[in-house]
């Protein structure tokens, strides 16, 4: 509602998670920016009100996550084609903020998000590999 509002209104886009990946427009407007296919084009047209109905979208919330995890995998040198478990499931943790949980419900909510980032992130992998 307050995205919808905000972009019929012109009225800047605020800066908080949404979607199911808990992701800011910003982190997915640099996403978007250093994807490896990235059109010039495409790049100096984004506007941040798309991109945060995009991440309104579970489909393309899921996409954006992916470019999140390889943005911040190549940020520390990593092979983006080819991200281990273990280094998934940090990148997630860490990108949730909760890496040494206060309790045990964070905890379990941290895990949980951790796995569930890195069966999407297969998921994803599969069905880009199976299109070419």
């Amino acid at each position: 509602g307050l995205i919808r509002l905000a972009g019929v209104s012109r009225l800047p886009i605020p800066d908080f998670s949404l979607g199911p990946g808990q992701i800011r427009p910003s982190t997915a407007e640099d996403a978007l920016k250093s994807a490896p296919n990235s059109d010039e084009d495409v790049v100096a047209s984004l506007d941040r009100h798309l991109i945060a109905l995009d991440l309104l979208n579970r489909c393309r919330n899921r996409e954006l996550g992916i470019l999140v995890l390889r943005m911040l995998a190549k940020s520390e040198g990593h092979n983006t084609e080819k991200l281990p478990r273990n280094i998934i499931m940090r990148l997630a943790g860490e990108y949730n903020s909760q890496v040494t949980a206060p309790t045990s419900e964070a905890a379990l909510a941290n895990y949980l998000y951790r796995e569930l980032t890195y069966q999407v992130f297969q998921e994803f992998k599969f069905q880009l590999d199976t299109a070419d």
